[in-house]
């Protein structure tokens, strides 16, 4: 296929998406959602028993729910036009348009990975066969462009490699390098993609691009599956790009992408290597287990800081609940309802509402990456600000909080997540567990997605009013935007909060 062929069908999926956008508000009472969040859950009828709990909808959740659907449309239009742009290689994923103050204008390799992780979701819940072959075409875009990337000489070189060029070609700028990070989140997506193509009859486009099992790996999977697997132990830039050492994020995202790829491997009949995969996943769990600090009663996002910034003491860090959604396989390990990711979540929630002015008197809670930040957008000396991607990254997990409670019937607290659950407004609030069975078990999955929403209602405030267009942050004083525009990752995010809202 050639290049502008590629381009014509890229394009083609958002004019669609485009075509079906309403460019207007839903009238005044969007405007009191937007001020107050408008949607907690006094607004919903109580439903007699667990398993209509979120079918009953108050009006002004149902004009929050309107506004959803409009920036859900613009979300992926958005998003999508920073994939295989026409002055871009196919495949590529440029970070955000902006090419000065800041220059985001190339392919990072963890920001590519997250974004084909919701094409994957926007591909898992399309009914149209037209529009599920665009999204793979994107995707397959995006394994040849990954090949293309890996194989390139650069400052590290290899699957440690940062970012790149849009036309593939290796950054030779200074920059924070290696980030092990990015590697296991491709590997994520295309374990995902892998399990497709093979279930539709593509497996030798998963055998010759994806997965071959012969060493030296020649291929884009193997190729980061052999990194991960021998290099796991050695520190690196944190997802930030600020802190040199050991970190939950990459550690969550390794350990999947070691049993994802161990899936894949077996698919492939690589069976030695799938066994050699799993062997170093399971040692990597010990090692995350040791980011929980009981002290301070949060995850500790970085261990054994190693150079990088010197002013981050804490290490509360909202990566810490982006990495539970990007690496939860549904097996348990760090789940959505785990009492230390809650505890972790809780202690941020608390320092940015007391941080960010535009928190006070407001339900929705802007939330920023960690308490010491100085990045502003621009300048690397001034006053972090809260992020749209964090503000909905908080959003889909108490959205997915809730849809693991109900799936699991029941409800832990301990300890750990006691704390949490006050600030829930639960009452008599003591560790116990509440089975499905109880009033009180759907009363908190309740307040547990209106936390979710008042998130989300957060950042539909502060985007453009006009065009639903996000920056990377707003400001914590008079919520403008700033920073980067039109933030791909932005994008992905609300998408990936708006996929899992329950219904």
């Amino acid at each position: 296929m050639t290049a502008q062929t590629i381009h014509q069908g890229q394009w083609s999926v958002i004019r669609q998406i485009l075509s079906q956008t309403v460019f207007q508000f839903v009238g005044v009472g969007v405007l009191a959602i937007l001020t107050c969040a408008g949607v907690s859950a006094e607004t919903r009828s109580a439903p007699a028993t667990a398993k209509g709990i979120f079918a009953a909808r108050g009006a002004s959740e149902s004009r929050f729910f309107q506004r959803l659907q409009q920036q859900r449309t613009r979300a992926e239009a958005y998003m999508l036009n920073n994939v295989s742009r026409p002055e871009c290689l196919p495949g590529c994923v440029v970070a955000s348009p902006s090419k000065s103050n800041p220059n985001y204008f190339f392919h990072w390799t963890r920001d590519s990975a997250l974004t084909m992780l919701t094409v994957l979701d926007l591909f898992d819940r399309s009914t149209d066969p037209r529009e599920q072959t665009q999204y793979l075409q994107i995707l397959k875009d995006y394994v040849l462009f990954s090949r293309k990337t890996q194989v390139t000489p650069g400052p590290v070189g290899g699957p440690g490699e940062v970012r790149f060029n849009v036309d593939g070609t290796a950054d030779y700028s200074s920059w924070a390098r290696p980030q092990n990070d990015g590697p296991a989140l491709r590997t994520i997506a295309l374990a995902k993609l892998a399990k497709i193509l093979v279930g539709r009859g593509e497996s030798d486009f998963v055998r010759i691009h994806m997965y071959a099992p012969q060493m030296p790996a020649y291929t884009v999977m193997k190729t980061d599956l052999e990194y991960i697997s021998h290099r796991w132990q050695e520190p690196s830039y944190d997802a930030w790009e600020e802190l040199h050492g050991q970190h939950f994020f990459h550690r969550l995202m390794q350990r999947r992408a070691l049993l994802d790829g161990a899936q894949i491997a077996e698919l492939m009949e690589d069976l030695g290597a799938a066994g050699f995969y799993r062997f170093q996943a399971a040692a990597i769990e010990p090692e995350i287990n040791q980011h929980y600090n009981e002290n301070k009663g949060y995850i500790v996002a970085t261990l054994f800081p190693s150079g990088g910034i010197q002013y981050k003491s804490l290490h509360l860090d909202s990566v810490v609940i982006l990495g539970a959604l990007a690496a939860d396989r549904g097996d348990g390990f760090y789940s959505m309802t785990d009492a230390r990711l809650q505890a972790t979540a809780l202690e941020l929630i608390k320092v940015f509402r007391a941080m960010y002015p535009i928190n006070q008197n407001s339900e929705g809670i802007a939330i920023g990456r960690y308490p010491e930040d100085r990045y502003d957008g621009i300048h690397s000396d001034g006053f972090g600000n809260p992020w749209f991607l964090i503000t909905q990254g908080f959003s889909e997990y108490f959205y997915r909080m809730a849809k693991k409670y109900q799936t699991d019937g029941r409800i832990e607290i301990n300890l750990v997540n006691l704390k949490f659950f006050e600030w829930l407004g639960l009452t008599q609030a003591s560790p116990r567990t509440i089975e499905e069975t109880s009033p009180e078990f759907a009363e908190m999955l309740q307040k547990i997605v209106a936390k979710g929403d008042a998130f989300m209602a957060k950042t539909l405030r502060h985007m453009n009013q006009t065009d639903g267009s996000m920056s990377e942050q707003f400001s914590r004083e008079t919520g403008v935007m700033q920073g980067a525009n039109d933030l791909t990752w932005s994008y992905a995010s609300f998408l990936g909060a708006y996929l899992h809202r329950p219904e």
